[in-house]
């Protein structure tokens, strides 16, 4: 299931979703994210913040240049 909080410091509420933290007072959804679905003991699940009414947040090819 999933929790609504609410950010009580900043940095500290990293959203999953817009990459931005979270400014204190912001409200959020704390909730379980399978990041590693396979049938393998190296599945994997984690805890991730979503801001209220985030946007994804796009990343250019041209800032990943050289980096992989």
């Amino acid at each position: 299931g999933a929790r609504r909080v609410v950010a009580s410091e900043h940095p500290g509420y990293p959203c999953r979703i817009s990459l931005l933290d979270a400014e204190i007072g912001e409200e959020l959804l704390l909730l379980t994210y399978a990041h590693h679905r396979v049938a393998s003991p190296y599945q994997a699940s984690g805890p991730i913040y979503v801001r209220k009414g985030a946007k994804q947040r796009a990343v250019h090819g041209r800032l990943l240049k050289g980096f992989f």
